[in-house]
């Protein structure tokens, strides 16, 4: 693949990830780019950092182990600075800067965190969630509420810590 014109910079963001061909996908952005060009990319921590996520994964995965298709790409299998500059570098990249960042971020408090994932995850995943039984899906519900309890505060709100790498590479 290529485009007919070469670009300053190229940025990624939150996206890395759903390429099965990470690799490729960062060399062709590479020949997409001028001699002298940028790259930049953002993505989520590993799991442990960004548990927004893995507090529910980590529980449905329990109830329904092909929750997540077999041969699916790992949604932090670039969320550590290693992992994340081997790949670039393997893609032909050099001057790579990795910037590592932590915020809070609050889903509100777990009703609230809970219905907005129900609400807004890809049909096939809720499809699969459907198909629990009454009493397997509030023991899911149950088991996603436990895993918050280290991230809610007095009051029931959920803070949650969000890692994020930031990416710069030239060409």
């Amino acid at each position: 693949f290529s485009f007919s014109h070469e670009f300053d910079i190229v940025t990624c963001q939150y996206a890395l990830f759903f390429f099965p061909n990470a690799l490729k996908a960062l060399k062709n952005i590479r020949n997409s780019l001028k001699k002298t060009g940028t790259l930049g990319i953002s993505v989520h921590g590993h799991k442990d950092k960004v548990p927004f996520f893995s507090n529910i994964l980590d529980a449905v995965t329990e109830f329904i182990p092909d929750y997540v298709p077999p041969g699916s790409p790992n949604m932090d299998r670039f969320g550590t600075k290693n992992a994340l500059y081997t790949e670039v570098r393997n893609a032909g990249f050099s001057k790579i800067s990795i910037k590592e960042f932590t915020f809070s971020y609050s889903p509100g408090k777990f009703d609230d965190y809970w219905r907005n994932y129900l609400k807004y995850i890809a049909k096939p995943l809720k499809e699969k969630l459907n198909s629990l039984d009454t009493s397997k899906r509030k023991e899911l519900k149950q088991a996603v509420k436990q895993n918050t309890i280290s991230h809610t505060k007095k009051n029931g709100v959920i803070v949650f810590p969000w890692q994020v790498l930031i990416l710069t590479a030239k060409y």
